[in-house]
C-alpha cells in the first residue's frame, strides 16, 4: 500500500512455456516498478518463476531479454544462473534513443539418475 493508502502492483512476472521442439524452454518476463527496485520484489517473483519452471513444469532452459543498461536486473538474473548469450543492438526505442538489449539464458542440468545395484544403498 502506498502513502495514499492505495494498493498498487509493484512487480509482475510471467513464464511462457514454448511448444513442440522447444517444449523444454520457457521465456521469463519480469517487471518491477521503478519506485520499488532494490526492495526484493523482483527477486521474490523470479524465485517463484524458477520454482515453477524447475519443479513443476520441468523446463530445462529459460530465456529472457533485458535492456543492456539495466545493470540492477542483469545482476539479479546472473545471481540466479542466467548468462548473457547475445546483444541486440538498437533493439529498444526509449525517449527517442535506441538502446541495446541482452538476450540471457539459463540452462538447467538434468540430474543423472544413479542405478542402485542390489545390496547397495542409494
Amino acid at each position: 500500500m502506498d502513502a495514499d493508502g492505495v494498493r498498487r502492483i509493484v512487480a509482475h512476472g510471467g513464464l511462457l512455456p514454448r511448444k513442440r521442439r522447444r517444449a523444454h524452454v520457457g521465456e521469463v518476463v519480469l517487471i518491477v516498478h521503478d519506485d520499488h527496485v532494490g526492495r526484493g520484489y523482483g527477486a521474490s517473483v523470479l524465485r517463484a518463476l524458477l520454482d515453477l519452471a524447475d519443479n513443476w513444469l520441468g523446463l530445462r532452459r529459460l530465456e529472457l531479454e533485458v535492456n543492456a543498461d539495466n545493470l540492477f536486473a542483469i545482476r539479479l538474473y546472473e545471481r540466479h544462473g542466467f548468462v548473457v548469450e547475445g546483444t541486440k543492438r538498437g533493439d529498444v526505442l526509449r525517449a527517442g534513443e535506441l538502446i541495446d538489449s541482452h538476450v540471457m539464458g539459463r540452462l538447467r542440468d538434468t540430474p543423472q539418475r544413479k542405478t542402485v545395484q542390489p545390496g547397495e544403498t542409494g
